[in-house]
């Protein structure tokens, strides 16, 4: 999430990109690292849980989303 967030600061995202992109790009980095932090403790709590829990995370990141479907249809998946 900080190396995202320093290139945004850093204007490193392409242009095209835009902010809708970007603001949804930031939702699903974030919720992805607060839903490994979840992992991580209840890994000290029930180390099963915390397996469901990276499993889930890992199935969330491989559907398909908005932002596949953005990407898509921009120029940016066309380069």
């Amino acid at each position: 999430f900080a190396m995202w967030r320093y290139a945004i600061y850093k204007g490193l995202i392409e242009p095209e990109a835009g902010p809708e992109l970007i603001k949804m790009l930031t939702r699903r980095i974030l919720f992805g690292g607060v839903l490994y932090g979840l992992g991580i403790v209840f890994a000290f709590l029930d180390p099963y849980a915390s397996s469901v829990i990276y499993t889930l995370t890992i199935l969330i990141y491989m559907t398909p989303s908005k932002i596949d479907s953005h990407l898509s249809t921009s120029r940016i998946s066309r380069k």
